[in-house]
């Protein structure tokens, strides 16, 4: 479980670095809910090649200005949501309100569950 400082840091943020294997790191806007980073990959949303369901990946918190630096990283077991599990269920909406320039944001959780993927990163220790 992230230590109060990242939760915190976390909670505030819209964007988070995700690393996955060797590959360079990708800002990505996500949901930090119920102790994991909650994404959208897929065709129309942000990309994040190799984050498969079992991967790891780093996740690196922003400070919270430019000179801060990073507020803190975090190592992370990816999940799939599956489409109807609750957790897809919980954490859908909040995905779907903050999605900036989006289609509307009442035909996202359709269009997510049959082209997109909605990733959990897990912190692990």
């Amino acid at each position: 479980m992230p230590t109060t400082r990242a939760d915190e840091a976390l909670r505030r943020c819209r964007v988070v670095w995700v690393q996955v294997g060797e590959r360079a790191p990708r800002a990505v806007w996500q949901v930090w809910h119920d102790g994991a980073v909650h994404v959208v990959t897929g065709p129309g949303e942000q990309e994040l090649p190799g984050a498969d369901d079992g991967s790891t990946a780093s996740v690196t918190v922003p400070g919270a200005t430019a000179l801060a630096g990073r507020a803190a990283q975090l190592r992370c077991r990816v999940e799939l949501l599956h489409p109807a599990s609750a957790e897809w269920e919980a954490v859908v909406p909040l995905l779907a309100a903050r999605r900036l320039n989006g289609a509307d944001p009442g035909d996202l959780p359709a269009r997510w569950a049959a082209e997109a993927a909605v990733l959990r990163l897990v912190p692990v220790s």
